[in-house]
């Protein structure tokens, strides 16, 4: 079960690009699992199906002027894994809606049986509208007893 919130955090994980002169760029920042909002599983014969539902915060501590230092996001995962409850990979999305200008964002990514995340902006509205498209990985940083925790992402390399 940790793991599967681990992995969680993974996938909560989600950035964007900023406008720097005429060229894209993107920045490191970090996210917080601050609240495990639903987490339901569904048994198969040879495997099973974890849902994950989570509310996190991003700290852009190192965004460019013009983008909040904090945002909050709810994220939906759903994780698979054999009958020897080894993980087989999985998918997920964030709905990025408390930026204190009322923009908002979406992002969906995937990660293998390894662990790697990785993702992108599919829309988003005002300063984040032009960023869709952007890439990015997420790392896990460290984890409570209960499952929530901590994790870093930046741009893809």
């Amino acid at each position: 079960m940790k793991f599967i919130q681990m992995v969680f955090g993974f996938l909560a994980v989600m950035t964007t690009n900023v406008l720097a002169g005429s060229h894209m760029t993107l920045w490191n920042a970090s996210g917080v699992q601050v609240e495990i909002i639903s987490n339901t599983s569904i048994e198969g014969s040879s495997g099973s199906i974890q849902h994950i539902s989570s509310k996190d915060i991003w700290d852009y501590a190192n965004a460019p002027q013009g983008f909040p230092r904090a945002v909050e996001a709810i994220c939906h995962n759903v994780i698979s894994f054999d009958s020897d409850k080894k993980m087989l990979g999985g998918y997920g999305s964030c709905e990025m809606m408390a930026d204190p200008d009322g923009d908002v964002a979406l992002y969906l990514g995937t990660f293998g049986a390894d662990g790697a995340y990785s993702g992108s902006q599919i829309s988003g509205t005002g300063k984040y509208a032009s960023y869709n498209g952007s890439k990015f990985e997420a790392g896990w940083t460290g984890q409570l007893p209960d499952g929530r925790g901590v994790y870093s992402f930046g741009p893809k390399k």
